[in-house]
């Protein structure tokens, strides 16, 4: 293996998601929920303080402007981890979803499989990993993300050259188990 300190990431391309069709219909909810909340609030405010009807409008508003935090805070979670790296490669290797995490020198095999047509995953197997069913390989596979910044190509170029005596297979498509 190769000792080099050079360290191999694979994320989105940009590092950060997409702004795709469900954070734009999200936003729009939220500014809805939001404006919602303020009309509610300001309904409140034109009540005499303590009256019935005014506590009943504060707690109505309270729904609205909860949901809208509630997506804010679902697209900046969503947002932080599709940015996460979906696989590391250093002096260890690491998969951040799985929580797998192995010393470089126990790589073993590398295989790059698919399960659907836009669905490409790599698996990364230490030495004595052994792996008999889909399940049992998905404890160790990264799915390549559409748009990363490194291609399969690529990435199976610079593990080559990292790991030159780590056979590498191309498996194709698999078939999930029922």
């Amino acid at each position: 293996m190769d000792d080099s300190s050079e360290i191999i990431e694979l994320r989105e391309a940009g590092g950060t998601a997409r702004l795709g069709k469900a954070v734009v219909v999200a936003a729009i909810i939220a500014v809805a929920l939001l404006v919602i909340g303020g009309v509610l609030i300001y309904s409140a405010l034109q009540e005499p303080a303590g009256s019935r009807l005014h506590i009943v409008f504060l707690v109505a508003a309270l729904m609205p402007l909860g949901g809208a935090l509630c997506a804010m805070l679902a697209l900046v979670l969503s947002a932080r981890r599709r940015a996460r790296p979906t696989l590391r490669i250093s002096s260890e290797i690491y998969l951040p979803r799985q929580r797998i995490r192995f010393p470089a020198a126990e790589l073993e095999r590398v295989q790059f499989y698919s399960l659907e047509p836009d669905q490409d995953f790599i698996a990364l197997l230490p030495r004595g990993a052994r792996v008999s069913t889909l399940a049992e390989a998905e404890k160790y596979s990264a799915r390549l993300p559409e748009r990363a910044h490194l291609s399969p190509q690529e990435l199976e170029e610079a593990l080559r050259e990292r790991f030159p005596e780590v056979p590498m297979d191309r498996l194709g498509r698999v078939r999930a188990e029922d």
